[in-house]
């Protein structure tokens, strides 16, 4: 049903027109004088006034301010926004959205897109520590004509494409063995079994099942840029007697940089192999480092 007349709210004339405002309003009550038998009668729900059908409102009884508007009607608006191609209310607009929180965004998570095994000083970066056996600054085979010792150092770098190096900390395990003159030592060793438990216990070395933390130490770990974190190493022995020989090294290390919690970035499994027969068997038989795996733990790739 459409509405006839203006919303109360747009009721409003300049004051020059209060004169006829009053004669309408006049006429009207003229008419509600005259007995309902002499009125026309008006069926339906559009009826006005007294004794008419339906629930609207008499405007006959709406008295005129002295500026010229029509006060509102208690209960005639109930916050609704009136619809005028209908004639039915519509609900009222809901309440503006909060604004958008402020402040600094959250940090991006880190994600590490290379990793690179540095075995030469190309490509190393400087700023460790000096170790008691080799150079963690100038990566590549060391002997120690003077002691015998002989290691292989090298440096892991882990790439960021996402986050801070700041967010990564490092972890690294080991399987390995030490041969000396023949005799295997194991790192871990062999478990050991608690009394009254049945074996065999699992066996340790490189050969073995069992790994062993290694770290790294403080002093192996650095960050040059937010986008990359380096960590390295030297395995191999200090000193070497002459019944030691022939020395021979093998391990399998496994290191993993973590977000705060443990949550694993990335990976890399790498081997080492050295092998030094005699105080005069340098350059060494062999010493070598190898990727044997690098993994994207976050998205679940491998990286080249």
């Amino acid at each position: 049903m459409t509405s006839t007349y203006a919303p109360l709210d747009r009721v409003s004339r300049p004051s020059s027109s209060f004169a006829n405002i009053r004669s309408k309003l006049s006429q009207q009550q003229d008419m509600n004088n005259v007995s309902s038998r002499e009125r026309p009668k008006t069926p339906g729900p559009l009826a006005r006034g007294p004794g008419a059908q339906g629930s609207g409102h008499d405007f006959a009884k709406i008295r005129v301010q002295a500026d010229g508007q029509v006060p509102q009607v208690a209960g005639s608006w109930n916050g609704a926004v009136p619809n005028y191609q209908s004639g039915t209310p519509t609900a009222a607009p809901s309440a503006l959205p909060p604004p958008a929180p402020t402040g600094t965004p959250a940090a991006a998570a880190p994600k590490v897109d290379k990793i690179d095994i540095v075995d030469s000083p190309t490509g190393a970066i400087a700023g460790y520590p000096p170790i008691t056996s080799g150079n963690l600054n100038a990566p590549g085979p060391f002997n120690n004509p003077a002691t015998g010792a002989v290691n292989n150092v090298h440096q892991i770098h882990f790439h960021l494409d996402s986050g801070s190096s700041a967010a990564l900390t490092p972890a690294r395990i080991v399987r390995g063995s030490n041969w000396l003159g023949g005799a295997e030592l194991k790192h871990p060793q062999d478990q050991v079994l608690p009394p009254g438990v049945a074996g065999p216990p699992a066996p340790g070395g490189f050969s073995g099942v069992l790994d062993a933390p290694d770290g790294p130490g403080a002093h192996e770990i650095k960050r040059p840029s937010t986008d990359k974190i380096v960590v390295a190493d030297a395995p191999g022995i200090g000193a070497l007697s002459a019944s030691q020989y022939p020395y021979v090294h093998k391990s399998t290390f496994t290191l993993t940089v973590m977000q705060a919690g443990g949550a694993p970035v990335a990976q890399i499994q790498y081997g080492v192999r050295i092998e030094k027969k005699s105080a005069t068997d340098v350059p060494n038989t062999e010493n070598r480092i190898f990727a044997i795996s690098k993994l994207d733990m976050v998205r679940g790739r491998t990286l080249p």
